[in-house]
């Protein structure tokens, strides 16, 4: 299945859900879209999208508008194995001012956890000093993880970007209910 309307049929088969996909009185458009390509979102949004490495795929977009950028990879597994080779990744994150990114695990649930799709708050604090992002957003956080755990998680990506890069004007932040940035 490498299309979204085969994939979306799949999703709404029996087995997953009631309502056959057939069962919706929308009218569906689909278009394909190359990874890597900017597209319109507005007339003054543009986005272009990046697969990254989950099981069964999952993409990462990076919207712009007049010099400002904002990336959002969630479902998004970079651990130590990849660091060798993500010089790709980190251009097209570079500079970007807001990054909100995958960061489910800590590190060390991250190196049990190979291939389950999720990045670690460590992993992300190290992507965004290397490729000079403004603002890191920890995004997707575990579920079974309590306001004191995610506490312990950011103060832990605190700690480390200070401890890797304590020049580098990164602010990290974690994503709540509710929040609202400016760009």
């Amino acid at each position: 299945m490498d299309n979204l309307e085969e994939r979306l049929k799949y999703q709404h088969s029996f087995t997953h859900f009631p309502v056959p996909y057939e069962g919706f009185r929308a009218t569906k458009n689909f278009k394909f879209i190359p990874e890597g390509k900017a597209f319109p979102v507005t007339e003054s949004i543009s986005a272009i999208s990046k697969s990254v490495r989950h099981p069964g795929g999952s993409f990462s977009y990076r919207f712009e508008e007049e010099g400002k950028s904002l990336i959002f990879a969630s479902d998004a597994e970079f651990n130590l194995d990849e660091m060798e080779n993500i010089q790709d990744y980190l251009n097209y994150f570079r500079g970007a001012d807001v990054l909100v990114f995958d960061t489910q695990y800590t590190f060390e649930e991250s190196l049990q956890k190979i291939d389950w799709g999720h990045s670690s708050a460590s992993m992300a604090t190290d992507i965004a000093l290397r490729a000079n992002v403004k603002k890191l957003v920890m995004f997707h956080h575990d579920p079974s993880y309590d306001d004191e755990k995610l506490d312990a998680v950011y103060l832990r990506a605190l700690k480390y970007k200070e401890m890797f890069d304590p020049n580098n004007r990164l602010e990290i932040i974690m994503a709540h209910e509710g929040l609202e940035l400016e760009v």
